[in-house]
């Protein structure tokens, strides 16, 4: 266990009145630090720089890189711009912090499905109404998996798989834009950004000044796939976006925009892939707005996993077994040979041993600057290696409650024992 967990179960037994200060102290002494200033001179109550100018925003600020830091330090867990854009100081953190202690009620009913992040009609429509060819994607929820398989495929000299480009539910660019701003997930369009870094050579700056002329200009994000697949040299290109899953309406366009794509439809264990995204406190990353939205982190997840399954898989219900496969993330792991090999016949290409060696040569796992890491699984480059073990890991997750019967019943049908 390390002194963060050490601490965070610590925190769970101490009376709820006092959670706060303990964090306080544990905060202050972590920036402290990693600023190279005694306590004494890190106040509590101290606006963040963010506040102080008015700016709600505080992603790409240098002391939030250093508040991150310090809570990873302090409890173990992971906090998102969205989560501090409301909050001033490192007492109102803290305080944040401590209220995260106390579990919402899971027995609360499943809400409806209803999305509540619909994506407003373009205010200029596509002009062509010619089908993009020769795309791929891999579909599946958060968490299953996803990057390494991405970061497979885009070993293979016929294959271009980028990190998330998170295009396919919007109809332009602008529009696009637009609803990032309105929800907060400004952090989605990085993807093509590095995407354009790698095919073009562009600095990262220039890549994001011609992803600004398209959403000025509101192209249809149809040729922007298409600008994608022309510059990746006729390698057949890959699209990984969990988004995609978020709501059915966000996968419809990948029949009606292309023509005859291919499908994986990855899937991984539900105790597995609902530990990793309450350890990951997704709940917190996407907010209330997300479609599977509970108050409770664990039925979130739960959530998340059965609905953006059942999307996938009525989404590629009447597509022919030609153009789409199943694949268990699990599989993947304790034969990657014979698994990669089912993919790479529904891609359409030739198994290569690449697939095998993902850690190896450049993968797109970093940005066009080299120093930020690419939108997908944080931990992947730890791993080092395609480790049958954590195809385990499922067997040693205790959740805290059962699980609903519908995600019993929904396991099962891929195979699964819960």
């Amino acid at each position: 266990m390390t002194p963060a967990d050490e601490f965070a179960t610590l925190l769970k037994t101490a009376p709820a009145a006092g959670r706060a200060q303990l964090i306080l102290e544990r905060l202050r002494a972590r920036v402290a630090g990693l600023l190279g200033r005694a306590v004494a001179a890190v106040p509590a109550t101290a606006l963040f720089p963010w506040a102080a100018a008015g700016d709600r925003s505080p992603a790409g600020d240098p002391f939030f890189s250093v508040l991150r830091q310090s809570v990873k330090a302090t409890l173990g867990w992971r906090i998102y711009p969205g989560e501090m854009a409301a909050l001033t100081c490192l007492r109102e953190v803290a305080e944040y912090l401590a209220r995260e202690f106390e579990e919402p009620d899971a027995t609360t009913p499943r809400g409806s499905s209803a999305s509540a992040i619909r994506i407003a009609p373009s205010r200029t429509r596509p002009t062509t109404s010619e089908k993009v060819s020769h795309a791929g994607f891999v579909l599946s929820s958060p968490r299953a998996g996803s990057t390494l398989m991405r970061v497979m495929l885009h070993g293979h000299p016929e294959l271009f798989a980028p990190p998330e480009l998170n295009l396919l539910p919007f109809e332009t660019m602008g529009q696009r834009a637009a609803w990032f701003r309105e929800h907060g997930f400004g952090w989605m369009g990085a993807g093509v950004a590095s995407t354009l870094s790698a095919l073009g050579g562009l600095p990262a700056q220039q890549a994001h000044a011609r992803i600004q002329a398209w959403e000025h200009a509101d192209v249809p994000v149809a040729d922007v796939y298409r600008a994608l697949h022309a510059a990746t040299r006729r390698r057949l290109l890959v699209d990984k976006s969990p988004l995609y899953a978020a709501d059915s309406s966000f996968l419809q366009p990948a029949h009606e925009r292309f023509h005859e794509p291919r499908f994986i439809h990855l899937v991984r264990h539900p105790a597995a892939v609902i530990d990793s995204l309450v350890r990951m406190r997704f709940h917190r990353l996407y907010g209330s707005s997300w479609p599977t939205w509970h108050p409770s982190p664990w039925k979130y997840a739960e959530n998340c996993w059965v609905q953006m399954n059942e999307n996938i898989r009525t989404c590629l219900r009447d597509v022919p077994p030609s153009r789409a496969c199943v694949v268990r993330f699990e599989d993947l792991l304790a034969d990657p040979e014979g698994v990669s090999t089912a993919i790479c016949t529904t891609l359409g290409v030739p198994f290569h041993s690449a697939l095998l060696t993902p850690y190896d040569g450049d993968r797109l796992t970093h940005g066009g600057d080299r120093q930020q890491r690419t939108l997908g699984d944080l931990h992947f480059l730890d791993h080092g290696k395609i480790d049958p073990e954590r195809g385990t890991h499922w067997q040693r997750v205790r959740l805290p409650m059962p699980l609903d019967t519908h995600t019993i019943r929904l396991a099962e049908a891929f195979g699964y024992e819960t």
